[in-house]
């Protein structure tokens, strides 16, 4: 599954102000997998809280060292697992993971 065009959804979504009649996505869960910290996880959670007040849907970061993600994104793509809705790498790793045809 190509895993682009969810995470421009999610950010997309979180980026902007709630809408006047927000979807209902209850039942849903996103999970995004990122590394650790203030600047990218936290604001992950903060904002997660958001849109799960906005839609119902779940959010859930998880977070890895940064010596960890890409391959453990690498390998939940490429397998299929996809137990991984939304990661947050490294812009530089885009171009290998398109090439693997694994994003879009």
């Amino acid at each position: 599954m190509k895993k682009a065009s969810i995470g421009l959804g999610f950010v997309s979504a979180l980026a902007i102000s709630a809408p006047a009649s927000a979807q209902d996505y209850s039942g849903v869960t996103v999970e995004i997998l990122t590394r650790p910290g203030p600047v990218i996880a936290q604001r992950l959670v903060e904002r997660g809280e958001e849109f799960t007040a906005m839609t119902g849907a779940e959010i859930r970061v998880n977070e890895v060292p940064f010596a960890e993600l890409f391959q453990k994104i690498l390998t939940d793509w490429a397998t299929g697992t996809n137990s991984i809705d939304v990661g947050v790498f490294a812009s530089g790793w885009a171009t290998e993971l398109v090439d693997a045809g694994l994003v879009e």
